[in-house]
Order: C-alpha cells, then structure tokens, then sequence
C-alpha cells in the first residue's frame, strides 16, 4: 500500500480494473501521469520529484515491477519519462499543439503496449495463483513478498514463499533482484557453497538471468540504442518531506475517465481531450513527500546531513531470481 496519499493527475489501468468513485490502488497503475499548468515547469525539480514519488508507490505497491513509464504535460509541453532501477530518464520535450498527431501517438501507444513493454515482469506467470517455472520445475509464489524494497534506485529485491506443489507447504524461498553485473552473483556464490557442503547457510536450490521476450533482462538492455548526456545534480535540499507520512491510503482520486484500449489494457484516466484545439484538463491533488533524488541517466542518493547528493553512475544491472530451501519449525519457517 502507500505511504502517503498521493494522487496522480493522469493515469493508465487495466480495463477490466473496477475504479469505484474513481479510486484505484497502486497496485494497478500501469502508466503515471503529471499535468502542470505553466510550461516552465517542464523538467523542473519539483515536477520530477513529483513524478518520481508517483513511480515510487508504484515499484512499492508491485515488488516485482521492472520499470514505470510516465510522462509530464506542463502547459502544452509534453516529455516522456521512464524510471528503471537505475533511476529517471526522458524523451526530448515537444508541443503537443504544434504536433498534436505525435500526442494523440503516444497516448495510443501506451494504451496498446503490451504486459512487458509496460515494464511488468512476465516471467512470472499466473493462472490464478502466481508462479515460476524453471527447468520444468513449476513453484508456486506466495501472492505477497515476505520482504521488499519499495525504493527506485536499489536492487530491487523481493523474496517470495514457494512451494513445489499448490496446495502443499512452503518449501522455498525465491528472491528476486537486480544486481551489479559487476560482482559475482549471490546465486553462484551459495551454489558453491552448498557443492562444498558449507553447513549454516541457504540451501541452493536454482537461480538464472531472466529474460523478457528473448532478451536478457539487464539495465543496458532496457536502455540500448539510446544516447544520454550529463547526469543531472539535484541538491538534497530539494528533497521533498510529506506531512502526512502517517497515513496508509493505497487510494488515489481522480474525477475523470477517458479512454479504452483493445483487451485487458487501456484505460486512461484523469485525462480530457478536446480534439478541436487539442487542449488539456486533469484532475486531482497532490500530496508531496520523499528522500530521495533520482537523476537522468544516473543514479542520485541522497545522505542525511550532505548538502548535495553523491552520485554514482550503475553501468549495468540485471534482472535474476534464485530459490533457496527452507524447513518448518515450531516457530515458523527458517532457512535450511
């Protein structure tokens, strides 16, 4: 759920998401949207924390996310955005009143894009229940983590429960995370382990690369054939801290539906368009919070106390899963 009550000006869901008095969870937005009056603020600071608070409730509400799409209307300027675990980066900007067919083409786009193309991790896979099949091996997830990380630049780690047969005990424990392809992978390490017959750590069971539509899931794969300038340096100072962190809403409201798209996806809410002038309306208010700075084409963390944020540039990370064994014991489940 979320951490604050956030509410997003545009947003895409499934169609056949029911969005009673327009409420929906962040668990089913699919595309964030953000529409600010003034041009100027077209690649602000303010409108990309903004953005990057919406895309952080999703990646926290959908563990198992690979990226979030997204986009800013400021005025009549428009800017694509995608947020990977390496953090932001944007199209160039354009005027969708000079170019309304290249807006009403985007828009479309998002709404016929398919499960992987909206950064949704297809290698799980469901038919009721979720589940991962390896090496003719099916095991069942759990439909909630144990354990993950709700942040946009991390590992994005997730640890599912897993069992071998549904209905059946909880035999596994299946990590999912996107590592440096720079170090040796946690899964080869625990493998090593357990061929030597090292004693008091989890029992290897399987791990692998993902790969998403016959290419191997990594950051520089997301990112191929396209050319990034200068690392933005966002000031610390600039982070935003919301009052009402207290609060667990996983709603957001918005007054107006509009938009439908061929099978499950497709629909756009918050967004009016009127087609004559190609003139822009949303709905929705916004609450404001976050710590951290993400910044295009690199990664920006922030420290308590630091006056700017230290950077660090990920060359490259990758998407791979592995399982472990677990028993049951009085207390529980521990690691085998």
């Amino acid at each position: 759920g979320s951490e604050a009550d956030r509410k997003l000006d545009i947003f895409l869901t499934p169609a056949n998401v029911a969005l009673p008095n327009g409420e929906h969870d962040w668990s089913n937005v699919l595309v964030i949207g953000e529409h600010k009056q003034n041009p100027d603020e077209d690649g602000s600071t303010k409108t990309l924390l903004q953005l990057a608070g919406y895309a952080r409730e999703v990646f926290g509400s959908q563990p198992d996310r690979r990226f979030v799409p997204g986009f800013t209307i400021c005025g009549s300027v428009m800017r694509l955005w995608v947020f990977d675990r390496s953090g932001p980066y944007s199209s160039e900007k354009f005027d969708i009143h000079k170019e309304p067919e290249r807006f009403v083409r985007v828009i479309t786009g998002y709404s016929l894009m398919t499960d992987a193309e909206l950064g949704l991790n297809t290698f799980i896979r469901r038919d009721g229940n979720k589940y991962i099949v390896a090496q003719g091996l099916r095991i069942c997830l759990e439909d909630k983590p144990l354990a993950w990380q709700r942040a946009i630049v991390c590992r994005g780690t997730a640890c599912y429960r897993g069992r071998n047969k549904d209905p059946g005990g909880w035999e596994h424990v299946v990590k999912f995370a996107w590592p440096s392809d720079k170090r040796c992978r946690e899964g080869d390490l625990l493998k090593l382990a357990k061929e030597r017959g090292v004693k008091g750590i989890a029992e290897w069971v399987h791990h692998e690369q993902i790969n998403i539509d016959g290419h191997p899931d990594t950051i520089s794969d997301l990112r191929r054939g396209m050319k990034f300038g200068i690392p933005r340096k966002l000031s610390s100072k600039a982070s935003w801290v919301d009052s009402g962190v207290g609060s667990s809403r996983a709603l957001s409201r918005t007054r107006s539906l509009r938009g439908r798209s061929r099978s499950s996806k497709g629909r756009l809410v918050g967004l009016d368009i009127n087609t004559s002038s190609t003139t822009i309306s949303s709905s929705g208010q916004k609450r404001k919070r976050d710590g951290f700075v993400d910044g295009s084409g690199g990664v920006k963390r922030s420290k308590s106390g630091d006056s700017r944020t230290d950077v660090e540039i990920i060359t490259d990370a990758e998407n791979v899963w592995q399982a472990v064994r677990v028993r049951r014991s009085a207390t529980g489940y521990t690691v085998a």
